[in-house]
């Protein structure tokens, strides 16, 4: 679906840079600012997300590479604009605007790898996009930080920045990871304790955010401990199973 655009601004670019057409390179220009300030959007949400849930930051899988890719656009649309307006105001260039000229091996040269730049960075962000749901993985396939000693992790993005995920580690680990700070900025500020369960104590599993998953939308946790923070329509839970020796992440921020 999202083809036809770059193919079009490949043909502007070309009619602009190699055919001399102003009104081409203004196109390209526009279509460039319009591409690097998606981007740029992308990028901040994409952020505040990552803080929001309180995820490692994965500075040189995702968010430079997208950084890089918004200021490449925003670079190369400024080119256009200087070239747009020297095609408009240059008498003395020589050849009329709209004058075709033949590309050099330098201009070839530089063109491919211009697109092949940008190919590349769109590439390897579409391959390094976390994954929607993911179950049975191990701990360094986690889009966020768990316990050295975690395995068997699950997990599930869901709408609007909610999350759950489970994993079998150690009891000791799990208090621990949890003093250390979970879920966003907030919650980890309000310094809620951990307590134990008295009786029995219910939390979200992942497979209730997607419906393509199978699997019980909760769990009761009858023996553990437990952590839990709310504010207003914001939510951050915990719970650690000492029968089974796994731990339940749930947060929503809505």
């Amino acid at each position: 679906m999202t083809l036809p655009f770059p193919v079009w601004l490949a043909y502007t670019q070309y009619r602009g840079t190699f055919q001399r057409r102003a009104e081409s390179a203004r196109t390209a220009g526009i279509l460039l600012s319009a591409t690097s300030g998606v981007a740029l959007f992308v990028f901040a949400m994409t952020c505040g997300e990552l803080v929001t849930n309180g995820v490692d930051i994965p500075w040189k899988s995702l968010l430079l590479p997208m950084l890089s890719f918004a200021v490449f656009c925003c670079v190369a649309a400024q080119s256009n604009f200087r070239w747009t307006r020297r095609l408009n105001s240059d008498a003395n260039a020589g050849r009329a605007a709209g004058t075709p000229i033949k590309a050099s091996r330098h201009d070839i040269i530089a063109t491919v790898a211009m697109l092949a730049g940008a190919t590349v960075v769109a590439s390897y962000l579409i391959s390094s996009a976390t994954p929607e749901y993911a179950e049975h993985v191990a701990r360094d396939q986690a889009p966020f930080g768990l316990p050295s000693d975690a395995r068997d992790v699950s997990f599930c993005h869901g709408p609007r920045g909610t999350i759950a995920y489970e994993f079998g580690t150690a009891e000791a680990s799990f208090v621990s990871w949890v003093e250390a700070g979970i879920g966003s900025l907030e919650s980890s500020a309000a310094h809620v304790a951990l307590r134990p369960i008295n009786g029995s104590y219910g939390i979200a599993r992942y497979h209730r955010l997607n419906q393509k998953l199978d699997g019980p939308k909760s769990v009761e946790i009858l023996d553990g401990l437990f952590y839990e923070w709310t504010k207003e329509d914001r939510g951050v839970y915990a719970a650690y199973d000492r029968k089974s020796g796994r731990a339940y992440y749930f947060a929503h921020f809505h």
